[in-house]
C-alpha cells in the first residue's frame, strides 16, 4: 500500500535538518532565500579575503624586530667596550653607565623576542599555517637545525 516513512527519510540525500532548497544551481542562494543567507553570501567572502591585510602588520613586527635585536646588540657591544676603560676609571657612575648599557641591551632583546612571538602568532592564525616547521627533519621542529653541525651535535 503506502511507502514506509522511515524508510523514505533513510534514503533522502540530505536526512539533515539543512536543506539546499534555498540554493540555486550555482551554489548562491536564490532570491527566494532568507536575507540573512543572502547577505552572508557576500560578506563572509569579503571577510575572508580582508585577513590579508593583516600581512602589513606582520612585516612590520618581523622588521621592528630585526630593529631592536640590532640595537640591543650596539648596546651590549658599547657596554663591553666600556668595561675596557672601566679598568682605569674608579668613578662609580662610569660604572653605571656600563650596566645601564647591559640592561637596555637585555630589554632590546626582550622586546625583539616579544616581537618575533606576536608577528609568527598573528601570522600563523590569520594569515596561513607555517608548513617549514612541520615537514622533513624532526630536529627542524627544534629550530636548531640552524647550526651548523661542528656546534651542535
Amino acid at each position: 500500500m503506502g511507502e514506509n516513512p522511515s524508510r523514505r527519510r533513510a534514503t533522502q540525500p540530505f536526512p539533515c535538518s539543512w536543506s539546499p532548497r534555498w540554493r540555486s544551481p550555482i551554489g548562491r542562494p536564490s532570491r527566494q532565500a532568507p536575507l540573512q543567507e543572502r547577505v552572508e553570501a557576500v560578506f563572509e567572502p569579503f571577510l575572508w579575503k580582508l585577513r590579508l591585510i593583516a600581512i602589513l602588520p606582520v612585516i612590520m613586527t618581523l622588521a621592528s624586530t630585526g630593529v631592536t635585536f640590532v640595537l640591543g646588540s650596539l648596546e651590549i657591544g658599547k657596554a663591553i667596550l666600556g668595561l675596557s676603560h672601566a679598568a682605569n676609571a674608579v668613578e662609580k657612575g662610569y660604572l653605571a653607565q656600563v650596566l645601564g648599557a647591559v640592561v637596555t641591551g637585555i630589554d632590546l632583546y626582550s622586546i625583539g623576542n616579544a616581537l618575533l612571538i606576536f608577528g609568527y602568532g598573528v601570522y600563523k592564525l590569520l594569515i596561513s599555517p607555517i608548513d617549514e616547521g612541520h615537514q622533513g627533519n624532526p630536529r627542524m621542529r627544534s629550530g636548531l637545525s640552524a647550526w651548523p653541525s661542528c656546534c651542535w651535535p
